[in-house]
């Protein structure tokens, strides 16, 4: 997930199907869309990382593969409704 460039082209050639099917599939398993299936992982290593507090919200970006800063804590905090830091204090202080 760290490849910013990850998209449902490399997706389809890593799993060796093709779009339609990797579409069906993904629906199929997960009732969501291709795009919303990579977000769900991204976010779920997002959650991993924050919870370590080895390194900051702009390095989990960048490891979790969006190219912007600022558009992963907005695209997180609608998601989780807290902010990468607010959602880190949230597990040391519980």
């Amino acid at each position: 997930m760290r490849n910013e460039q990850f998209d449902i082209a490399l997706f389809c050639s890593e799993l060796g199907v093709s779009r339609a099917k990797l579409f069906l599939k993904i629906k199929e398993w997960s009732n969501c869309t291709h795009n919303e299936f990579i977000l769900y992982f991204r976010m779920k290593r997002t959650s991993e990382l924050l919870m370590q507090r080895t390194i900051n919200s702009s390095q989990i970006s960048q490891e979790v593969g969006f190219k912007n800063p600022k558009y992963f804590s907005k695209y997180f905090k609608k998601k989780f409704g807290l902010t990468p830091l607010e959602y880190s204090n949230k597990f040391i202080f519980s």
